[in-house]
């Protein structure tokens, strides 16, 4: 299925977002990154008449020190430039080691900070990483302007306080102390799939070894991020031994949560991931904080560097009024133009718009990888962004890749190494691995196979494609 019909508003500024929340209301839904919504809106489980839409609004990409040493993070600061920003990596060094378990690359590229804690989805990992960091929430509107914390914040599953005219502007994440140490663990089925049960953990120690602060909060045990406020209680104070820690899992496992079943897991087994990831979570934390932790000399990050928004040459109107909206896109160095709907997906903009069929559609909610295209050179699922956001952008498909007369050295790989039967993946994966070979020019066996994690073929077994990837990578170093 596709999108239903909805008014399409592309405010420019925060002042301008603030008056589109507050005349919509309950009508609008707010467009971040649209990882989560675009999927639900494609299956007609989302229907919103309005969709208010923040790409463009540079205001909210950011990653910026704070004076007291922790981040501030804008809401639209992408989860790619979170997960590789060197101020995220030495002053939340938590958010950075859980960015590689949010789904894959193509998704992290286009998902927001903000809107994927924002979503509060209960299998949600910022949601209880923020948790875990004690972080405040920065919540506006045009009238108001307010600082929750998490537990104002997060009300149940996919509910927060968040009232109708009001945005998530910036999440706060305060400095962890001198000799902290932290951990992130989950159980997944497969990379990149929602966590069964994720236990993130901070703790610090003081001057004689003991515990003097332990935060942990789960993915996947509740409606809302759980924080384990009893087994925390049971680590004040106590040097962190083996069976300090063993009863700390417990007291989690028996006493902080309750978690429900569903078809990837039973009540009983949530139980035990909670205690046996606890455990694991703990001692690398304490590990961690006995090596101690510094916040000096840090490098500040440049403020949301590597950000996909849209081109100030290019605004587009900021009206519900058109039923069909001019856009100007570059797609394989031809520059395009056309009136489109607002609900037509990328995905179906290049196909049939644009006659390049190279660009396959398989599951239209984000999983299987075949729509990959490259967006300002970075790969991310077409299926999941709307033509209309690809104003002043530029898009590469798997035909501006390389010609018949010269094949790109991917797809002479993958044709030497038979890494391709159907062949319906096939560009899904090459768009996925341009841009990773031109940041990982000599990975690894393990790098390729998470790369390409989020791309699922039915005919190959993967084996020959890691292959054909290895030997790309070769014939490009010559």
């Amino acid at each position: 299925m596709k999108p239903a019909p909805f008014d399409y508003y592309a405010p420019r500024t925060l002042v301008e977002a603030f008056e589109n929340v507050a005349q919509l209301g309950y009508s609008a839904k707010v467009l971040a990154g649209g990882q989560s919504l675009i999927p639900a809106m494609n299956f007609r489980l989302a229907q919103p008449a309005a969709l208010v839409d923040l790409n463009n609004v540079a205001e909210l990409f950011y990653v910026r020190p704070a004076t007291n040493g922790g981040v501030t993070i804008g809401a639209m600061t992408r989860n790619s430039v979170v997960e590789h920003d060197p101020l995220i990596t030495q002053r939340a060094p938590l958010v950075a080691e859980v960015m590689p378990h949010i789904a894959w690359a193509q998704i992290r590229n286009r998902g927001t900070f903000g809107g994927n804690i924002a979503h509060a989805d209960p299998a949600g990992h910022l949601p209880a990483i923020a948790v875990a960091l004690n972080g405040r929430y920065h919540v506006r509107s045009k009238k108001a302007d307010r600082w929750l914390n998490s537990d104002e914040f997060f009300v149940g599953a996919f509910t927060t306080a968040l009232e109708p005219d009001e945005l998530l502007v910036e999440v706060a994440l305060p400095p962890m102390a001198p000799r902290s140490g932290w951990s992130y663990r989950q159980a997944a089925r497969q990379a990149g799939a929602e966590a069964m049960v994720g236990a993130a953990a901070l703790v610090s120690l003081d001057e004689r070894g003991r515990c003097n602060q332990a935060r942990i909060a789960y993915v996947s045990v509740g409606e809302t991020p759980v924080p384990a406020a009893q087994a925390a209680k049971t680590l004040l104070g106590q040097t962190p031994t083996t069976a300090a820690i063993q009863d700390a899992a417990e007291a989690a496992a028996t006493a902080d949560v309750d978690p429900g079943e569903d078809i990837h897991a039973t009540a009983d087994y949530r139980r035990h991931l909670v205690r046996t990831l606890t455990r694991q979570a703990l001692t690398e934390a304490f590990e961690r904080a006995q090596r101690g932790y510094s916040i000096l000399d840090i490098r500040y990050s440049v403020s949301g560097g590597g950000d996909s928004r849209a081109n100030a040459q290019y605004p587009i109107s900021n009206t519900q009024s058109l039923k069909a909206f001019p856009i100007s896109v570059i797609v394989n160095g031809v520059r395009y133009e056309r009136a489109v709907e607002p609900r037509l997906l990328l995905s179906d903009f290049i196909r049939h718009e644009l006659g390049l069929t190279g660009t396959h559609v398989g599951c239209e909610h984000g999983v299987c990888g075949t729509c990959t295209v490259l967006f300002d050179g970075q790969a991310i699922r077409s299926c999941l962004t709307f033509a209309v956001q690809a104003h002043g952008h530029d898009i590469r498909t798997v035909e501006g890749l390389g010609t018949i007369d010269k094949l790109h050295p991917l797809q002479e790989a993958f044709r030497d190494k038979h890494a391709l039967q159907c062949g319906f993946c096939t560009p899904g994966f090459l768009m996925t691995l341009a841009p990773f070979l031109e940041q990982n020019p000599n990975p690894t066996e393990q790098e390729i196979r998470e790369a390409i994690s989020g791309n699922l073929c039915r005919c190959t077994g993967y084996q020959h494609i890691v292959e054909a990837v290895k030997l790309a990578a070769e014939r490009m170093q010559k």
